[in-house]
C-alpha cells in the first residue's frame, strides 16, 4: 500500500530506548537491556527479541524492554504484534511522546486507522507543528476516505517541511479527492521542481489541466446556452 510506504520512514526512524542504570538487585535485567540493544543496533534482530523477552519476565513492566520489543516487532514486519508492547509501555508511563509515536505508526501499519487517529488528533493540538505527527495524521484520514481533513493536515505538515515529496504527493492525491484541480496542478508542479522524472506528477498535473479546461468549456458553454435562451425570450416576445 502506497500509504504504508510513506510512514516507513517514520517506524524506521524509531531508536532504541536506553535503561535507567539498574540496581544491584537487577544485574540480569539490566545486562539483558544492554545486550538487546547492541544487538538491534547490528541488525540482528531475533537476538534482540530474545533478550528483551527474557528481559520482561524478570521485570513485566520494564520500560525500556516494552518500547523496544515493540520496536523490534516493527521492524520485523509485526506491527500488529508490537501494539500491545507499545499499550503496556503507556501504561507504565502514560503520556510518554516516543511511545506514543511508535504506537501510531504500528497502529497505522497495522491498518487500525481509527485507532491511529484517535490517539495523533490531541497530539496535533499539544504539537502543532511536528511534522512527524502531522504527516501522519494526514495519511490516517486519507485512508478512512476523510480526504479533506487529510489536506488540512497535510498542508500543515508541508508547511513544516516543504521539501518532502512524499508529504506532497499524498496532498497532490487528495486534492484529486475533492477536485481541487487548481491546488492539485500547484502541488505537483512543486514535486517536479523536486523530482523532474517523476511519472506521478506529470500524470497528475496533465489531469488536473484536463479538468480545468473542461470547467472552463462547461461554464463557457452554460454561458452560451443562457445567453441564447434570453435572445429567444426576447424575439418571442410580441
Amino acid at each position: 500500500m502506497r500509504l504504508a510506504c510513506a510512514v516507513c520512514r517514520s517506524s524506521q526512524a524509531a531508536s532504541p530506548v536506553h535503561a535507567a542504570p539498574a540496581d544491584a538487585a537487577e544485574p540480569q535485567l539490566h545486562s539483558y537491556l544492554e545486550q538487546a540493544a547492541e544487538a538491534m543496533h547490528k541488525g540482528d534482530l531475533a537476538s534482540a527479541d530474545e533478550k528483551l523477552r527474557s528481559a520482561l519476565r524478570i521485570d513485566p513492566h520494564s520500560l525500556a524492554a516494552l518500547n523496544n520489543l515493540g520496536i523490534v516487532l516493527a521492524r520485523e514486519g509485526k506491527p500488529a504484534e508490537a501494539i500491545p508492547f507499545y499499550q503496556e509501555a503507556l501504561r507504565v508511563r502514560p503520556g510518554d511522546l516516543a511511545t506514543k509515536r511508535n504506537l501510531a505508526v504500528a497502529y497505522f501499519k497495522a491498518q487500525h486507522y481509527r485507532s491511529a487517529w484517535s490517539l495523533l488528533q490531541p497530539m496535533t493540538a499539544e504539537y502543532p507543528g511536528d511534522f512527524q505527527i502531522l504527516d501522519l495524521s494526514g495519511l490516517c484520514l486519507f485512508a478512512l476516505d476523510r480526504y479533506a481533513e487529510a489536506a488540512q493536515y497535510l498542508e500543515r505538515a508541508d508547511q513544516s517541511d516543504p521539501t518532502d515529496s512524499e508529504t506532497l504527493d499524498i496532498l497532490g492525491k487528495a486534492y484529486l479527492r475533492i477536485k481541487n484541480y487548481k491546488a492539485l496542478a500547484s502541488v505537483f508542479e512543486r514535486i517536479m521542481k523536486l523530482n523532474p522524472n517523476s511519472a506521478t506528477a506529470h500524470i497528475m498535473m496533465g489531469t488536473a489541466y484536463d479538468e480545468m479546461s473542461n470547467r472552463a468549456d462547461s461554464s463557457s458553454d452554460a454561458s452560451v446556452m443562457r445567453t441564447t435562451s434570453r435572445s429567444s425570450a426576447l424575439t418571442s416576445v410580441p
